[in-house]
Protein backbone atom coordinates (compact mmCIF):
# COMPACT_ATOMS: atom_id res chain seq x y z
CA UNK A 1 0.00 0.00 0.00
CA UNK A 2 1.13 3.49 -0.39
CA UNK A 3 0.43 6.91 1.35
CA UNK A 4 0.80 10.61 0.35
CA UNK A 5 4.14 12.10 1.09
CA UNK A 6 4.16 16.17 1.47
CA UNK A 7 7.22 18.33 1.93
CA UNK A 8 8.74 21.50 2.24
CA UNK A 9 12.50 20.99 0.81
CA UNK A 10 14.35 24.65 0.56
CA UNK A 11 10.66 26.30 0.35
CA UNK A 12 9.65 24.24 -2.92
CA UNK A 13 6.64 22.02 -2.47
CA UNK A 14 7.64 18.27 -3.27
CA UNK A 15 4.98 15.29 -3.84
CA UNK A 16 5.85 11.74 -4.20
CA UNK A 17 4.98 8.08 -2.52
CA UNK A 18 6.55 5.45 -0.78
CA UNK A 19 5.78 1.56 -0.35
CA UNK A 20 6.34 -0.57 2.77
CA UNK A 21 7.69 -3.98 2.75
CA UNK A 22 11.08 -5.67 1.73
CA UNK A 23 11.77 -3.00 -1.13
CA UNK A 24 10.84 0.72 0.15
CA UNK A 25 11.29 2.96 -3.06
CA UNK A 26 11.30 6.85 -3.08
CA UNK A 27 9.90 8.62 -6.05
CA UNK A 28 9.25 12.58 -5.45
CA UNK A 29 8.57 14.94 -8.30
CA UNK A 30 7.97 18.71 -8.08
CA UNK A 31 4.72 20.87 -8.50
CA UNK A 32 5.13 23.91 -10.88
CA UNK A 33 7.62 26.21 -10.37
CA UNK A 34 8.04 29.88 -11.17
CA UNK A 35 10.94 32.54 -9.93
CA UNK A 36 10.43 34.83 -7.39
CA UNK A 37 12.90 37.66 -7.31
CA UNK A 38 11.69 38.49 -4.16
CA UNK A 39 12.88 35.79 -2.36
CA UNK A 40 15.77 34.74 -4.92
CA UNK A 41 14.42 31.27 -5.46
CA UNK A 42 11.54 29.47 -7.14
CA UNK A 43 8.33 28.93 -5.50
CA UNK A 44 5.66 26.94 -6.11
CA UNK A 45 2.96 28.29 -8.25
CA UNK A 46 -0.15 27.30 -10.12
CA UNK A 47 0.24 26.42 -13.67
CA UNK A 48 -1.93 29.65 -15.69
CA UNK A 49 -4.00 29.31 -18.49
CA UNK A 50 -3.42 29.94 -22.02
CA UNK A 51 -3.14 33.66 -22.95
CA UNK A 52 -6.46 34.66 -24.00
CA UNK A 53 -7.67 37.47 -25.67
CA UNK A 54 -11.61 38.76 -25.53
CA UNK A 55 -12.20 40.40 -28.72
CA UNK A 56 -14.55 41.48 -31.22
CA UNK A 57 -15.14 39.85 -34.93
CA UNK A 58 -16.72 41.65 -37.20
CA UNK A 59 -17.27 40.83 -41.09
CA UNK A 60 -14.76 43.25 -43.68
CA UNK A 61 -18.10 43.93 -46.28
CA UNK A 62 -15.88 46.28 -48.23
CA UNK A 63 -12.58 43.78 -49.18
CA UNK A 64 -14.79 40.83 -49.05
CA UNK A 65 -16.68 42.52 -51.96
CA UNK A 66 -13.26 43.59 -53.76
CA UNK A 67 -11.91 39.80 -53.30
CA UNK A 68 -15.26 38.36 -54.33
CA UNK A 69 -15.32 40.74 -57.57
CA UNK A 70 -11.42 39.61 -57.92
CA UNK A 71 -12.30 35.69 -58.37
CA UNK A 72 -15.33 36.60 -60.74
CA UNK A 73 -13.15 38.89 -62.49
CA UNK A 74 -10.88 36.17 -63.27
CA UNK A 75 -13.39 33.61 -64.27
CA UNK A 76 -12.66 31.32 -61.69
CA UNK A 77 -16.01 31.88 -60.86
CA UNK A 78 -19.39 32.69 -62.26
CA UNK A 79 -20.96 34.29 -59.64
CA UNK A 80 -20.15 34.96 -55.26
CA UNK A 81 -23.04 34.81 -52.98
CA UNK A 82 -23.24 38.03 -51.27
CA UNK A 83 -23.17 37.76 -47.33
CA UNK A 84 -26.03 39.04 -45.75
CA UNK A 85 -25.03 41.95 -42.76
CA UNK A 86 -22.74 39.99 -40.61
CA UNK A 87 -23.32 39.45 -37.06
CA UNK A 88 -20.55 41.24 -34.80
CA UNK A 89 -18.94 38.63 -32.50
CA UNK A 90 -17.27 38.68 -29.14
CA UNK A 91 -15.12 35.71 -28.87
CA UNK A 92 -12.49 34.31 -26.62
CA UNK A 93 -9.69 34.08 -28.63
CA UNK A 94 -6.15 32.43 -28.16
CA UNK A 95 -3.03 34.78 -28.59
CA UNK A 96 -0.41 32.70 -30.28
CA UNK A 97 2.77 33.73 -31.47
CA UNK A 98 3.34 30.95 -33.08
CA UNK A 99 0.47 30.83 -35.22
CA UNK A 100 1.14 32.46 -38.47
CA UNK A 101 -2.76 33.51 -39.77
CA UNK A 102 -5.91 33.95 -37.79
CA UNK A 103 -7.55 30.64 -37.55
CA UNK A 104 -11.13 29.33 -36.31
CA UNK A 105 -13.26 26.39 -36.62
CA UNK A 106 -16.63 26.02 -38.42
CA UNK A 107 -18.61 27.58 -35.29
CA UNK A 108 -17.71 31.08 -35.99
CA UNK A 109 -19.28 31.15 -39.08
CA UNK A 110 -22.56 30.20 -37.33
CA UNK A 111 -22.23 32.77 -34.45
CA UNK A 112 -21.59 35.66 -37.69
CA UNK A 113 -24.50 34.16 -39.63
CA UNK A 114 -22.57 32.93 -42.60
CA UNK A 115 -22.79 29.99 -44.55
CA UNK A 116 -19.19 28.05 -45.55
CA UNK A 117 -20.68 28.63 -49.01
CA UNK A 118 -19.77 32.14 -48.72
CA UNK A 119 -16.25 31.54 -47.87
CA UNK A 120 -13.98 32.91 -50.09
CA UNK A 121 -11.49 30.04 -51.57
CA UNK A 122 -8.10 29.58 -50.82
CA UNK A 123 -4.95 27.32 -51.35
CA UNK A 124 -3.33 28.01 -48.08
CA UNK A 125 -2.66 24.97 -46.03
CA UNK A 126 -1.74 24.92 -42.71
CA UNK A 127 -0.70 22.14 -40.38
CA UNK A 128 -0.27 21.51 -35.89
CA UNK A 129 2.25 21.68 -33.99
CA UNK A 130 3.27 18.28 -35.10
CA UNK A 131 2.88 19.01 -38.66
CA UNK A 132 -1.10 17.28 -38.92
CA UNK A 133 -2.77 18.35 -41.98
CA UNK A 134 -5.62 20.93 -41.75
CA UNK A 135 -8.67 20.98 -43.51
CA UNK A 136 -9.07 24.71 -44.73
CA UNK A 137 -13.07 25.53 -45.71
CA UNK A 138 -11.79 28.69 -46.99
CA UNK A 139 -11.43 32.20 -45.52
CA UNK A 140 -12.86 35.89 -44.95
CA UNK A 141 -11.57 39.33 -44.36
CA UNK A 142 -12.36 40.03 -40.81
CA UNK A 143 -12.51 43.42 -38.91
CA UNK A 144 -10.50 42.38 -35.36
CA UNK A 145 -11.06 44.76 -32.10
CA UNK A 146 -9.51 44.04 -28.53
CA UNK A 147 -9.99 47.25 -25.67
CA UNK A 148 -7.23 48.67 -24.52
CA UNK A 149 -6.63 49.41 -20.75
CA UNK A 150 -7.41 53.78 -21.09
CA UNK A 151 -10.32 52.11 -22.74
CA UNK A 152 -9.93 52.95 -26.52
CA UNK A 153 -9.78 50.02 -28.89
CA UNK A 154 -7.23 48.72 -30.95
CA UNK A 155 -8.61 47.58 -34.37
CA UNK A 156 -6.63 45.71 -37.00
CA UNK A 157 -7.84 43.70 -40.96
CA UNK A 158 -6.55 39.93 -41.23
CA UNK A 159 -7.83 37.09 -42.84
CA UNK A 160 -9.50 34.53 -41.06
CA UNK A 161 -9.06 31.03 -42.08
CA UNK A 162 -12.28 28.20 -41.26
CA UNK A 163 -10.69 25.38 -40.23
CA UNK A 164 -12.86 22.10 -39.94
CA UNK A 165 -10.73 20.65 -37.15
CA UNK A 166 -10.31 23.78 -34.88
CA UNK A 167 -12.81 24.22 -31.68
CA UNK A 168 -10.95 27.59 -30.84
CA UNK A 169 -9.96 31.03 -32.19
CA UNK A 170 -6.39 31.31 -32.84
CA UNK A 171 -5.20 35.06 -33.22
CA UNK A 172 -1.64 35.21 -35.29
CA UNK A 173 1.76 36.89 -34.87
CA UNK A 174 0.82 39.53 -37.47
CA UNK A 175 -2.69 40.45 -35.68
CA UNK A 176 -1.07 40.49 -31.98
CA UNK A 177 0.92 43.30 -33.17
CA UNK A 178 -1.70 44.82 -35.30
CA UNK A 179 -3.81 45.37 -31.90
CA UNK A 180 -0.55 46.57 -29.66
CA UNK A 181 -0.66 43.34 -27.73
CA UNK A 182 2.78 42.24 -28.65
CA UNK A 183 6.13 44.78 -29.56
CA UNK A 184 6.20 45.32 -33.72
CA UNK A 185 9.42 44.49 -33.56
CA UNK A 186 9.04 41.00 -31.88
CA UNK A 187 10.60 38.64 -31.45
CA UNK A 188 13.47 41.20 -31.17
CA UNK A 189 14.92 41.74 -27.51
CA UNK A 190 14.48 44.54 -25.97
CA UNK A 191 16.86 46.33 -23.37
CA UNK A 192 16.82 45.34 -19.38
CA UNK A 193 17.05 48.88 -18.96
CA UNK A 194 13.84 51.56 -19.17
CA UNK A 195 14.93 55.24 -18.85
CA UNK A 196 11.48 56.65 -19.01
CA UNK A 197 9.98 59.61 -20.46
CA UNK A 198 11.76 62.77 -20.97
CA UNK A 199 10.78 65.63 -23.16
CA UNK A 200 8.77 63.34 -25.06
CA UNK A 201 11.36 60.76 -25.74
CA UNK A 202 11.20 57.17 -24.06
CA UNK A 203 15.32 55.79 -23.62
CA UNK A 204 14.89 51.85 -23.35
CA UNK A 205 18.34 51.49 -23.58
CA UNK A 206 21.54 54.34 -22.98
CA UNK A 207 21.73 54.32 -26.83
CA UNK A 208 18.50 54.09 -28.46
CA UNK A 209 15.08 56.20 -27.89
CA UNK A 210 11.66 56.16 -29.33
CA UNK A 211 9.35 59.19 -29.75
CA UNK A 212 5.92 59.82 -28.35
CA UNK A 213 3.22 61.94 -29.75
CA UNK A 214 2.11 64.87 -27.79
CA UNK A 215 -1.38 64.24 -26.08
CA UNK A 216 -4.89 65.31 -28.10
CA UNK A 217 -6.49 68.32 -27.71
CA UNK A 218 -8.43 68.61 -24.02
CA UNK A 219 -7.34 64.78 -22.83
CA UNK A 220 -5.81 66.68 -19.52
CA UNK A 221 -7.08 68.70 -16.90
CA UNK A 222 -5.95 72.15 -15.84
CA UNK A 223 -4.24 74.70 -18.31
CA UNK A 224 -3.32 73.15 -21.48
CA UNK A 225 -1.36 74.12 -24.13
CA UNK A 226 -2.04 74.39 -27.72
CA UNK A 227 -1.18 70.23 -28.51
CA UNK A 228 -3.10 69.26 -25.58
CA UNK A 229 -0.26 69.08 -22.87
CA UNK A 230 -0.27 70.68 -19.75
CA UNK A 231 1.25 73.81 -19.46
CA UNK A 232 4.90 73.21 -18.27
CA UNK A 233 6.00 74.60 -14.73
CA UNK A 234 8.82 73.95 -12.20
CA UNK A 235 8.11 71.27 -9.95
CA UNK A 236 5.97 72.68 -6.81
CA UNK A 237 7.46 72.54 -3.50
CA UNK A 238 7.23 68.82 -1.68
CA UNK A 239 3.70 67.96 -0.88
CA UNK A 240 1.89 66.50 2.29
CA UNK A 241 0.47 62.63 1.26
CA UNK A 242 -3.26 62.70 1.33
CA UNK A 243 -3.01 58.84 3.34
CA UNK A 244 -0.48 57.24 4.95
CA UNK A 245 2.47 54.99 2.84
CA UNK A 246 1.26 52.14 2.90
CA UNK A 247 0.73 49.04 0.23
CA UNK A 248 -3.12 49.39 0.33
CA UNK A 249 -2.63 52.96 -0.50
CA UNK A 250 -0.35 52.70 -3.46
CA UNK A 251 -2.62 53.05 -6.14
CA UNK A 252 -4.20 56.22 -4.37
CA UNK A 253 -0.29 57.45 -3.86
CA UNK A 254 0.42 56.99 -7.48
CA UNK A 255 -2.32 59.28 -8.52
CA UNK A 256 -1.72 61.60 -6.57
CA UNK A 257 2.08 62.19 -7.38
CA UNK A 258 1.12 61.75 -10.95
CA UNK A 259 -1.50 64.61 -10.28
CA UNK A 260 0.83 67.02 -8.48
CA UNK A 261 3.44 66.52 -11.01
CA UNK A 262 1.74 66.34 -14.21
CA UNK A 263 2.68 69.51 -15.34
CA UNK A 264 6.56 69.53 -14.48
CA UNK A 265 8.63 66.18 -13.84
CA UNK A 266 6.03 64.24 -15.32
CA UNK A 267 5.07 66.72 -18.79
CA UNK A 268 6.09 64.88 -21.67
CA UNK A 269 5.42 67.67 -24.42
CA UNK A 270 7.63 68.15 -27.07
CA UNK A 271 6.24 71.35 -28.24
CA UNK A 272 7.07 73.52 -25.00
CA UNK A 273 10.39 75.17 -23.74
CA UNK A 274 12.33 73.47 -21.11
CA UNK A 275 12.29 75.33 -17.77
CA UNK A 276 15.19 76.89 -16.73
CA UNK A 277 17.63 75.87 -14.73
CA UNK A 278 18.39 77.58 -11.10
CA UNK A 279 22.14 79.81 -10.93
CA UNK A 280 24.38 81.57 -13.11
CA UNK A 281 24.94 80.56 -16.57
CA UNK A 282 28.28 77.64 -17.40
CA UNK A 283 30.93 79.50 -18.08
CA UNK A 284 33.66 77.72 -20.30
CA UNK A 285 37.49 78.41 -18.93
CA UNK A 286 39.33 79.54 -22.28
CA UNK A 287 43.11 80.27 -22.20
CA UNK A 288 42.88 84.14 -22.92
CA UNK A 289 45.03 83.92 -25.39
CA UNK A 290 43.38 81.11 -27.73
CA UNK A 291 42.15 82.21 -30.95
CA UNK A 292 39.11 81.26 -31.87
CA UNK A 293 38.20 78.02 -33.87
CA UNK A 294 35.52 78.39 -36.51
CA UNK A 295 33.74 75.55 -38.84
CA UNK A 296 32.65 76.83 -41.81
CA UNK A 297 31.48 73.16 -43.78
CA UNK A 298 29.35 70.87 -42.21
CA UNK A 299 30.19 67.30 -41.92
CA UNK A 300 28.05 65.14 -44.58
CA UNK A 301 25.11 63.72 -43.46
CA UNK A 302 24.04 60.34 -44.94
CA UNK A 303 21.03 60.33 -47.31
CA UNK A 304 19.23 57.89 -45.17
CA UNK A 305 19.05 59.85 -41.50
CA UNK A 306 18.40 63.46 -43.05
CA UNK A 307 15.02 63.18 -41.70
CA UNK A 308 15.53 61.93 -38.58
CA UNK A 309 18.68 64.48 -37.89
CA UNK A 310 16.71 67.30 -38.97
CA UNK A 311 13.64 66.45 -36.84
CA UNK A 312 15.89 65.96 -34.02
CA UNK A 313 17.51 69.56 -33.97
CA UNK A 314 13.91 71.13 -34.82
CA UNK A 315 12.72 69.40 -31.59
CA UNK A 316 15.60 70.44 -29.46
CA UNK A 317 15.19 74.03 -30.62
CA UNK A 318 11.89 73.77 -29.30
CA UNK A 319 12.29 72.77 -26.16
CA UNK A 320 14.90 75.31 -25.67
CA UNK A 321 18.07 72.64 -25.91
CA UNK A 322 19.56 74.25 -28.47
CA UNK A 323 19.02 78.02 -30.09
CA UNK A 324 18.91 78.90 -34.23
CA UNK A 325 21.54 81.11 -35.06
CA UNK A 326 20.52 83.59 -37.63
CA UNK A 327 22.78 84.05 -40.73
CA UNK A 328 25.43 86.24 -41.38
CA UNK A 329 25.22 86.35 -37.62
CA UNK A 330 29.74 87.16 -36.87
CA UNK A 331 31.80 83.85 -35.95
CA UNK A 332 34.04 83.20 -32.69
CA UNK A 333 33.35 79.85 -31.89
CA UNK A 334 32.37 77.37 -33.99
CA UNK A 335 32.15 73.51 -34.02
CA UNK A 336 31.28 70.85 -36.38
CA UNK A 337 27.98 68.70 -35.97
CA UNK A 338 29.37 65.14 -36.44
CA UNK A 339 26.67 62.50 -37.02
CA UNK A 340 27.79 59.07 -36.04
CA UNK A 341 26.16 55.75 -35.64
CA UNK A 342 24.58 54.07 -32.81
CA UNK A 343 24.52 50.18 -32.55
CA UNK A 344 21.02 49.32 -33.52
CA UNK A 345 21.29 51.70 -36.72
CA UNK A 346 19.81 55.05 -35.22
CA UNK A 347 21.96 58.67 -35.69
CA UNK A 348 24.30 60.35 -33.00
CA UNK A 349 24.27 63.59 -33.11
CA UNK A 350 27.64 64.48 -31.55
CA UNK A 351 29.99 67.58 -31.39
CA UNK A 352 33.48 67.85 -32.55
CA UNK A 353 35.23 70.30 -29.87
CA UNK A 354 38.37 69.37 -29.98
CA UNK A 355 39.66 72.38 -30.42
CA UNK A 356 38.20 73.76 -27.30
CA UNK A 357 39.46 71.47 -25.65
CA UNK A 358 42.61 72.14 -26.53
CA UNK A 359 42.88 75.65 -24.96
CA UNK A 360 40.31 74.86 -21.99
CA UNK A 361 41.28 75.25 -18.30
CA UNK A 362 40.16 71.78 -16.90
CA UNK A 363 38.18 72.30 -13.56
CA UNK A 364 37.75 70.22 -10.73
CA UNK A 365 34.54 68.99 -9.30
CA UNK A 366 35.22 66.13 -6.46
CA UNK A 367 31.69 64.81 -5.59
CA UNK A 368 30.82 61.14 -4.01
CA UNK A 369 29.80 58.58 -6.53
CA UNK A 370 26.17 58.30 -7.01
CA UNK A 371 26.12 55.17 -5.23
CA UNK A 372 27.46 56.46 -1.96
CA UNK A 373 25.21 59.31 -2.78
CA UNK A 374 22.25 57.13 -2.58
CA UNK A 375 23.46 54.91 0.65
CA UNK A 376 23.65 58.15 2.36
CA UNK A 377 20.17 59.62 2.03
Amino acid sequence: CGSSDLSLIKGAMVQGSRSTGAATEHRRTLNHLRFDSNTNQFIPTEKGRQNRVMADYELDQVNYTILSDMLVASKLFEKMEQPPQARIMDKESTADTGATVVCGGTEILREMGLQKRQLIPTNMTLFTADRKSLTVLGSIPVLISVKCQDGSNSTTREMLYVVEELSATFLSVDALKGLNIIPRDFPRVQGNTSLGWVAGVQGHNADTATEEPCLGEKQSKGRTASCGCPVRELPPEPPSLPCPATEENKEQLKQFLMDTYRASTFNTCQHQPLPMMHGPPMELFVDKNARPHQAYTPAAVPVHWKVKVKKDLDRDVALGVLEEVPENTPLTWCHRMVVCRKHNGDPRRTVDMQKLNEVSVRQCHPTQPPLQQAMDV
